[in-house]
């Protein structure tokens, strides 16, 4: 059995999962841990602060605490960044703003821990730019707002995690909104501090980021009871669809392989998540008119004569060609300013030229 640590170090390095979420930036600060558990101890105010970026499905969180206002105290602050969980398809910017406040709960807590603080007065006033992360800070005392929520909601799991922290810390816990990217039209130095600090954690976040080139899966955070595990993936957000995908994707995609003759080699080329987002955005009309033509299921001559409702196949038009789903767009006996108008539709649409080409 090994020895009990003796150091805040030592303490937090027992900790793997909430030193992961935290970074290693909290680590050989135990003088300044201290000093925080000296204002714990006086119900004396902590500042927190915290962003999150996302790019590309890699996502990381940065976070700050500290004494006061005073910016030039930054010897007396903890500041670090991590990467966060979650899977590249569908972590969110709430989920990376969320884990900042996670990190700083997490050293709070590990303070009040180690260095025995059973209670304090102490205000612990977070700084976010995520009205909706604040929002769920803000309502973790409320067992009715929580209780009541969807567990399916976007990133429960981090939401569950905090309210787990926060009723396991001493402390009074609350959020503040500040105002995120305010450098973008101002100097920063003219600047309230709350924005200085959000601007550096956003930073802080983005440098982390770039630092990690590969998206870090969904762990299983602590204060969940149950998690959805999907193809070796926790999820964490967009459930209805994850599940739904889960049990008819493969049975679609085996239906178009036979349907159009591809290899899998070929079903991987296609960004299906890209074809069901431009679906999805489609009026209700029209997207049935482009499943349609996708699946060549148009009522045009050809299709009619599997159900025995023609006698012949041959375009309306007289041009003497049967009448398959694409021939309208090759038709001789087509008006020309029918084609024209095609054309004009496909460059509003910002079709790649080559590809107005091959079918024009």
């Amino acid at each position: 059995m090994s020895p009990p640590p003796t150091t805040f170090t030592q303490y937090l390095l027992t900790n793997e999962h909430e030193l992961s979420i935290m970074g290693p930036g909290v680590l050989n600060k135990d003088d300044i841990a201290e000093s925080f558990a000296n204002r714990l101890r006086s119900g004396l105010t902590i500042k927190a602060f915290g962003d999150g970026t996302v790019k590309d499905g890699i996502g990381a969180h940065g976070w700050h605490i500290r004494p006061d206002l005073d910016l030039t105290h930054d010897l007396l602050s903890i500041e670090s960044a991590a990467q966060t969980d979650g899977h590249q398809d569908t972590i969110s910017s709430l989920r990376t703003e969320s884990a900042a406040v996670l990190a700083a709960l997490y050293l709070i807590r590990a303070i009040c821990t180690f260095y025995d603080i059973k209670k304090s007065p102490s205000y612990i006033q977070y700084h976010l730019d995520n009205k909706e992360a604040l929002r769920r800070l803000n309502n973790t005392d409320d067992a009715t707002f929580f209780d009541t929520a969807n567990p399916i909601t976007t990133d429960y799991d981090i939401w569950a995690a905090i309210r787990d922290a926060t009723s396991s810390t001493p402390g009074i816990h609350f959020g503040t909104h500040v105002k995120g990217h305010q450098d973008e039209h101002n100097p920063i130095q003219s600047l309230s501090p709350e924005a200085q600090m959000n601007i550096r954690m956003d930073k802080i976040a983005g440098d982390c980021r770039i630092a990690h080139p590969s998206p870090l899966p969904a762990k299983a955070h602590l204060g969940n009871q149950v998690s959805l595990t999907l193809n070796g993936h926790i999820v964490t957000t967009k459930i209805h669809l994850q599940l739904r995908t889960a049990l008819t994707a493969p049975s679609l995609q085996d239906y178009i392989k036979r349907k159009e003759n591809w290899d899998d080699h070929i079903v991987s080329m296609i960004d299906w998540q890209a074809h069901g987002s431009y679906s999805a955005s489609l009026p209700f009309p029209k997207r049935v008119n482009v499943i349609k033509m996708i699946h060549n299921w148009q009522y045009t001559k050809s299709r009619a004569m599997l159900f025995a409702e023609t006698e012949n196949s041959s375009c309306p038009m007289g041009c003497g060609m049967d009448e398959t789903a694409l021939h309208h767009l090759g038709c001789s006996s087509l008006p020309a300013s029918d084609l024209r108008s095609i054309n004009r539709w496909m460059s509003h649409q910002n079709t790649a030229p080559p590809i107005q080409l091959a079918i024009m």
